[in-house]
């Protein structure tokens, strides 16, 4: 008797999907016995989103990977035209090597100099090997090329990167094509380039990739469903860090951005809760070896028969709650944007309390652009930026998993009140905008021709990159346009080794900011404030370099040096220890830094030198330094605002003008005129020329007894300082312009056409 065959059980149907998530299925080829069946009905919602849709064409990986590197090798190429200019510019030259175009990169490259060369072991705030991607690469290239190199080539080489995962994300909806346009328009676009271009060693070449990177897994785990893509991508998420030490904030955005897209979508699919719970344990304040850990741990709990579906979802938001009571980011979010957007002091609210000015106001990238000059940064224009904004929203209509890129539009969006700092944030999802626009009117009108279908997809891809040409070409123009400057010249980088040569590993230097990295990496050297530690202890160096007492000045940078020294972060302003020390004895804060100019005041004892470092760049700089002693320099008098302007100045027909503010200046009857012809109030004119040494040598011409002006003309430098009378006695026009100081108290170690170098002796 024959056996019976047994019935197969049937197939468990397919999760549900939308045209919005993932491309629909091929349909089904009809059989001779089938009876058509009737179309179902669709929505208006649907039909639109159909007529949304690329053609699909998805790639394999080799062509995704030739995509990208053809995208890649665009924006490297870009960046690397730049460089002949610089190298022909001397002031952009140091020892053969063309210098950095951002200062912050000097703090990456003197950590790669302590891993190479052994130097910077005294300056605290170097980072390790190992705390950071930038070090890390940085210090492998080393062993390739001389570093001065490297660290101008390395952000040519990593930021074109940017197009990886917008290739990837192109092709996650079929539409390869349009990700690669949309690389190629974010590789040299707008403000990206302009914070990733040849010597920008700093981690914004990691600030916008990170993020995108991490996003794209996530979509990738959207569209295919899949849980072990969201563990992959939370994996990532753990490293990510390392790449950017500031994504904190960012991945905070983006898991709970994907979080509430699975709940809002699909919260009934079987990936979504494991996926919450993933991206939950990336995010938790724990080291990052015993996230990695729990996060193998909790995908196989998550594979286990054991565990039912409602216990899933019970862990998964278990894991979530936990994030939010224990997550720090959520109070750092509201912290930065305190950060960002508040311009004005704190403290001070007693009358013997001092106040500390915020920077925000006078930090390049944290200044609050008019709209049209961020949407240049955006998308090349305000025309740009709205064709950007109704490409995304489109493409969000068709490509749902795309909203996960929102966090990186509000990033775009809060550069209206942050600054212009975050533009680039923005500069990718407006090229995916841009890119749609193009791919989709490229569909249009190669569906015009009759082709093959085939043949219309490669017509359409064609098309795009078409389109996209004449914005490349005005992108590549605006890059190439760039003046081939550097922020640190030749002479300034000249000043600061020989400052290095003849100044001890452990000394410190009492410099504004501008110049704390380079200072770590020319001189090897500490520094009180720097690029990134500019917070309360601006009022020191301020009033360092301000104060009409150098008994003052001499005493507070020996007790700010030595206290920071002492102290046990190198993060921690050391204004505000002297502050608690002095509320503790008593004394307030204006009595204690008063006490500093007296004669009887003992300093600490002297452990290392302490330099006061001059450059001429701080000339430029006053109007900006003496905000923050401002409050300190009033004593127990009203605030007022003290004039100082350095200009260049021009001889015509025996009549000195001076090129901002207009004044004229006599020369034969050394009277002064303002803009309107009205006379000035001018107690003293003073004429510096340069000796062979370099030192100042001074000729002073009386004026009026009761003038409230004094002029300084620096002949070697075709400039004129106007200035009143508390700014003229000055430290620093005192010691570096006028050459004039206490030998007890201060010793002349250094100077050159752009600076000086004063050895402290307290």
């Amino acid at each position: 008797m024959a056996k019976k065959k047994r019935a197969r059980a049937p197939k468990p149907p397919a999760p549900a999907s939308t045209a919005r998530d993932v491309a629909a299925p091929a349909p089904a080829k009809k059989t001779a016995r089938e009876r058509p069946t009737p179309a179902p009905a669709t929505s208006a919602y649907d039909a639109v989103t159909r007529w949304l849709a690329l053609p699909e064409a998805r790639l394999r990986w080799f062509w995704v990977l030739a995509l990208i590197a053809a995208a890649w090798a665009f924006g490297l190429v870009v960046r690397l035209l730049w460089l002949p200019g610089a190298e022909a510019n001397p002031q952009a030259v140091f020892d053969g090597h063309v210098t950095l175009t951002v200062t912050d990169g000097y703090f990456w490259a003197a950590g790669v100099q302590r891993a190479v060369e052994g130097l910077n072991e005294g300056i605290r705030r170097i980072p390790p090997l190992w705390d950071h991607a930038l070090v890390l690469f940085g210090s492998v290239g080393a062993q390739l090329a001389p570093l001065q190199d490297v660290i101008v080539y390395l952000p040519a080489i990593i930021a074109p990167l940017v197009v990886a995962p917008l290739v990837v994300l192109g092709n996650l909806f079929g539409a390869p094509y349009w990700g690669f346009t949309a690389g190629l328009l974010s590789s040299v676009g707008w403000s990206y380039y302009s914070r990733t271009l040849m010597g920008y060693f700093d981690t914004d070449m990691f600030a916008v990739t990170v993020p995108l990177v991490l996003i794209a897994a996530l979509i990738a785990a959207i569209v295919h469903r899949s849980a072990l893509r969201a563990f992959v991508a939370a994996a990532l998420m753990v490293v990510a860090p390392f790449f950017y030490d500031q994504v904190g904030p960012v991945l905070i955005m983006v898991g709970g951005t994907f979080a509430l897209y699975l709940v809002l979508f699909h919260r009934r699919d079987a990936f979504v809760w494991p996926a919450i719970g993933a991206v939950s344990v990336a995010l938790l304040p724990l080291p990052g070896w015993l996230r990695l850990v729990l996060l193998v741990g909790l995908w196989f709990a998550f594979r286990t028969e054991r565990l039912q579906p409602h216990h899933r979802t019970w862990l998964a938001l278990a894991l979530g709650l936990a994030l939010v009571v224990t997550s720090p980011m959520v109070h750092k979010i509201f912290a930065e944007l305190t950060r960002y957007t508040d311009r004005g002091s704190v403290g001070g609210e007693d009358p013997g309390d001092i106040a500390f000015l915020r920077v925000g106001g006078l930090v390049r990238e944290m200044v609050r652009l008019p709209f049209p000059d961020l949407a240049f940064r955006f998308a090349g224009s305000v025309a740009g930026v709205v064709l950007a904004i109704l490409g995304y929203t489109l493409a969000c209509v068709r490509y749902r998993p795309l909203l996960l890129l929102l966090p990186l539009v509000a990033l775009g969006v809060f550069s209206l009140w942050g600054g212009l700092r975050f533009t680039i944030y923005a500069v990718p999802v407006a090229a995916l905008g841009l890119a749609y626009l193009m791919a989709r009117g490229a569909t249009l009108v190669a569906a015009l021709v009759p082709r093959a279908p085939r043949g219309q997809l490669a017509l359409g891809a064609a098309l795009t990159v078409a389109l996209a040409t004449p914005v490349l070409a005005s992108q590549a123009d605006d890059a190439l346009a760039r003046p081939p400057y550097t922020v640190v010249n030749s002479g300034d980088a000249e000043l600061m080794t020989r400052f290095g040569q003849l100044a001890a590993p452990d000394s410190y230097a009492i410099a504004w900011w501008d110049f704390g990295y380079p200072l770590y990496y020319f001189a090897h050297v500490g520094a009180l404030i720097d690029g990134g530690k500019h917070g309360h202890d601006n009022l020191v160096a301020s009033q360092v370099m301000l104060t009409g007492s150098q008994l003052q000045a001499a005493n507070l940078s020996r007790v700010a040096v030595e206290g920071f020294v002492a102290g046990r972060s190198p993060h921690r302003p050391v204004i505000d220890t002297l502050f608690a020390e002095a509320d503790a004895a008593g004394q307030t804060q204006r009595a204690w830094l008063a006490s500093l100019g007296e004669p009887g005041y003992a300093p600490p004892a002297k452990t290392r030198e302490v330099y006061l470092y001059l450059p001429h760049k701080m000339l430029s700089l006053l109007g900006a330094v003496e905000q923050f002693s401002r409050d300190a320099r009033r004593g127990d008098g009203p605030t007022r605002d003290p004039v100082f302007v350095y200009t260049p100045a021009k001889e015509q027909g025996g009549t000195l003008v001076l090129q901002r503010g207009g004044f004229k200046i006599d020369l034969k009857s050394m009277k002064m005129q303002d803009r309107a012809g009205k006379p000035m109030s001018v107690r003293s004119f003073d004429l510096v020329d340069r000796g062979p040494d370099g030192a100042p040598h001074v000729r002073t011409q009386p004026a009026q007894a009761d003038g409230r002006y004094r002029v300084i003309f620096m002949r070697a430098y075709g400039a004129v300082i106007l200035c009143d009378l508390e700014l003229y006695d000055s430290v620093l026009v005192q010691l570096y312009v006028l050459g004039r100081y206490d030998e007890a108290l201060f010793e002349s170690v250094l100077r050159t056409p752009y600076g000086a170098v004063f050895r402290v002796l307290r």
